[in-house]
């Protein structure tokens, strides 16, 4: 059990800590009105490029068809239009094939199937 005097201590710092908080400036944002010009604009040095957001990656989505002796991913044609290209496996080289031929929206999705002959998409 405390003391009355430690009871009292406490309770004095309390009290401080909680006026010093009501005294502290509020920091709030500037409003429309009162907003610099500079502060609405976006044209910056600093900001990130559009087509690293939301470009094509070179390759993305990556399968290994089921019997394990291809490899399916997407990439981009040479119209940067994402498509799905196959490879073997054992292929180091870039010998790589396109086997859809999409030109207008790009192939974001594909599957193998359980032949290991068809893709899905």
């Amino acid at each position: 059990m405390m003391e009355p005097g430690t009871v009292a201590i406490l309770f004095m710092l309390l009290s401080v800590i909680t006026l010093t908080q009501s005294f502290a400036p509020q920091i709030r944002a500037p409003s429309a009105r009162n907003r610099p010009i500079l502060m609405g604009r976006t044209t910056s040095d600093e900001i990130i490029p559009r087509d690293i957001l939301f470009g094509n990656p070179k390759y993305a989505s990556p399968m290994l068809s089921p019997d394990g002796i291809y490899l399916a991913y997407l990439a981009p044609n040479e119209d940067d239009v994402l498509n799905v290209f196959v490879r073997h496996t054992m292929d180091t080289s870039e010998g790589a094939w396109m086997v859809t031929s999409d030109t207008s929206r790009g192939i974001r999705r594909a599957f193998w199937g359980q032949d290991s002959r068809t893709i899905l998409y």
